[in-house]
């Protein structure tokens, strides 16, 4: 399994844009599988499967992406900015590698191998989608009052 899927993709991309500007006919194969749910082509990042160790469907779609606290300002450099991507989730000062994913109605648990700041770690993290999929809600408290850690969707 790649790494990084972020080349495999690239790879992938560059090659079907070669093939657009053949003038060819373009050969497909009749019995290709096309993907039914979006979640299932997040999950896979183009490598026809799940990242190794998660369950069959992955992380949802619509949790892939840059997440920053509510207040932030979803500058690289905020504290509370979570990257979510199909094989692992960026946080300020750690990565954490996704070993599988659960899920329990619209809780989500990863369960990571963590490592930053020159340490290592085994830790599992949940987070479910609320307010229509706008607000990443997770199972730590809220840095300030009280509830639960939320998070708002960055642009790019």
């Amino acid at each position: 399994m790649t790494k990084h899927p972020q080349i495999a993709l690239l790879a992938v991309a560059a090659a079907l844009s070669l093939s657009a500007c053949s003038s060819e006919p373009e050969a497909t194969a009749p019995d290709a599988p096309v993907p039914s749910e979006a979640s299932e082509v997040a999950a896979t990042a183009g490598t026809g499967q799940a990242p190794e160790g998660t369950d069959s469907e992955g992380i949802p779609a619509a949790m892939l992406g840059v997440w920053d606290y509510v207040e932030g300002t979803c500058d690289p450099a905020s504290d509370l900015r979570l990257e979510i991507a199909p094989d692992h989730l960026t946080f300020y000062e750690s990565y954490g590698t996704v070993q599988s994913v659960t899920r329990d109605g619209d809780d989500v648990t990863f369960a990571l191998a963590m490592e930053g700041e020159g340490e290592t770690w085994q830790e599992s993290l949940t987070y479910r989608l609320v307010e229509g999929g706008t607000i990443l809600e997770s199972d730590m408290p809220a840095p300030v009052g009280e509830g639960q850690l939320r998070r708002k969707r960055c642009e790019g």
